[in-house]
């Protein structure tokens, strides 16, 4: 017989955070979904037992990034959640969906789906789906610029970001983009580094998950701790090419490149961007045109650099990422050019 899905779905989610390749974890999550079709409903197994692996196999495909597959999925569930008051189901469907909207660069989305699970109060989710939307939210404002929002969402949970458990280093990782957006750099480095021995203590090692080691590094760059950066970014760029994921490997060049600079870095950053057009990420992408613009910049390639701050420039303002919309400018001024308003 066919292995059950709640077999199948926990073995998706152990291979994908073990950094086995990308499309082993996914085709395990399909094959859950799709032994889950084909059952018959009265088997007689605990209601909870569906929310549990669904979500696991739904988090291993956002996770392997099968984005076309799972937003159906997520849609799906929320409308049933909805329909029979199922606060948990809601919860991580929000969740998920949320992450996925973040990881696509869809701002608002994101923004939308955190907002609605964390203000359902009157449906008790669990803690963990509270910390999840927390942290996923914070994220989402950091990258608006909107650090104000942001500390004011991260207060209700913040005490739960140094709880040590595996969602909880979603929101820790959020703090520390926050802390080194508000020039705190040091304290969101401390940070990074909580999350990297909390998930390597868990044997946790995909930096499709959370990549706090090119947040670390990048970090370390900026208070002048070159050799610990380059370091840490190799080894996610070398973790990244096992996974095999675009996005996930779009996001550890874009690091090496900003840490490598010269011709070196220049061809990470170009990389990079391939990557995350391949890998549906409009956000990631305008963040490393604009690493490379600005090397470019100052070697004194200006008029290719140019083309490609003012692509970031307009992919930051759709966006909404004011932020790197306004470095992306600093740096086409910089050039001599004048932006459209």
């Amino acid at each position: 017989p066919a292995p059950p899905p709640e077999l199948l779905a926990a073995a998706a989610v152990i291979s994908v955070l073990t950094n086995e390749p990308a499309e082993v974890g996914a085709d395990l999550a399909i094959r859950a979904l799709a032994g889950e079709s084909a059952r018959p409903r009265s088997d007689g197994r605990p209601w909870f037992a569906f929310a549990t692996w669904f979500s696991q196999a739904t988090v291993s495909l956002l996770w392997a990034e099968r984005h076309a597959e799972v937003r159906p999925l997520l849609d799906a569930s929320i409308a049933q959640a909805r329909a029979t008051g199922d606060s948990s189901r809601l919860a991580v469907g929000l969740a998920h969906r949320g992450w996925l909207a973040l990881r696509r660069g869809d701002l608002i989305a994101a923004e939308g789906d955190t907002r609605t699970a964390l203000a359902a109060a009157e449906l008790p989710a669990p803690t963990l789906y509270r910390v999840l939307n927390g942290g996923v939210l914070v994220k989402t404002l950091v990258e608006q610029g909107e650090l104000d929002s942001a500390q004011q969402a991260l207060a209700p949970v913040d005490s739960a970001a140094e709880s040590g458990s595996i969602y909880a280093a979603v929101l820790r990782l959020a703090r520390g983009r926050l802390r080194v957006q508000q020039g705190r750099v040091a304290e969101g480095l401390e940070d990074f580094l909580a999350v990297g021995l909390a998930l390597t203590r868990a044997l946790i090692t995909c930096p499709s998950y959370l990549p706090w080691r090119s947040d670390a590094a990048l970090a370390q760059l900026a208070l002048g701790e070159h050799e610990p950066a380059r370091r840490l970014a190799d080894e996610e760029l070398e973790l990244a090419r096992a996974f095999g994921a675009p996005r996930a490997l779009g996001v550890a060049k874009r690091a090496a490149g900003v840490i490598a600079g010269g011709d070196h870095g220049a061809s990470l950053l170009r990389e990079a961007i391939d990557a995350f057009e391949r890998g549906d990420a409009r956000l990631e992408r305008a963040r490393a045109l604009t690493d490379l613009g600005a090397q470019l910049r100052r070697r004194n390639r200006r008029t290719e650099a140019r083309e490609l701050l003012r692509e970031a420039l307009d992919a930051a303002h759709h966006a909404g990422a004011k932020p790197l919309a306004r470095q992306a400018e600093t740096e086409l001024r910089a050039t001599g050019a004048r932006p459209r308003r």
